[in-house]
């Protein structure tokens, strides 16, 4: 595949939320804490009810497992309050993806990521995600592939056989 496919899109809040909820939404881990905090805080309102005599055992448990229920939320929320006051990261960004790499230029810097420095890509809801390590990525968001970007994306993706990661 010789043609290059450029994007151009808006970095925003909003895109950020969205992008950071995928991705915390796609943590196996958080899924099982998930649960794991549903059975505490069914034990800890069964303790607070009076099944066990100590209240303040129960209260913990209990809040234990509304922490460990809301983590996913809390997570994209601390991610967001450091996205605050920093203008690098919002405003417009220019994208070129080819055989070699993507490449791009945000509101504050430019950068090149050949292939074989991507650790593999999940689509979600709100567009492509590109990892370079677990918890680090770079997303194009949906809205900004026009016509057959999508699919061309696709094919590029499996030409250099790059990893679907899960979720």
């Amino acid at each position: 595949m010789s043609q290059s496919i450029s994007l151009h899109y808006e970095l925003t809040e909003k895109t950020w939320r969205q992008f950071y909820e995928a991705h915390y939404a796609a943590d196996h881990h958080l899924k099982i804490r998930f649960y794991f905090g549903a059975a505490m805080v069914l034990i800890g309102s069964i303790g607070l009810g009076g099944l066990f005599p100590n209240k303040w055992v129960s209260l913990a448990t209990l809040l234990f497992g509304l922490y460990c229920v809301l983590s996913r939320q809390i997570f994209a929320a601390k991610s967001m309050r450091g996205l605050k006051g920093n203008q690098e990261l919002l405003g417009e960004m220019s994208i070129r993806i080819d055989e070699t790499g993507i490449s791009g230029q945000g509101p504050a810097s430019k950068f090149k990521q050949s292939w074989t420095s991507i650790i593999g890509y999940r689509r979600a809801r709100p567009g492509f995600m590109f990892y370079l390590e677990k918890d680090l990525f770079f997303f194009i968001p949906r809205a900004a592939l026009a016509g057959d970007d999508e699919p061309r994306l696709l094919a590029l993706i499996d030409a250099v056989k790059l990893k679907r990661l899960p979720g």
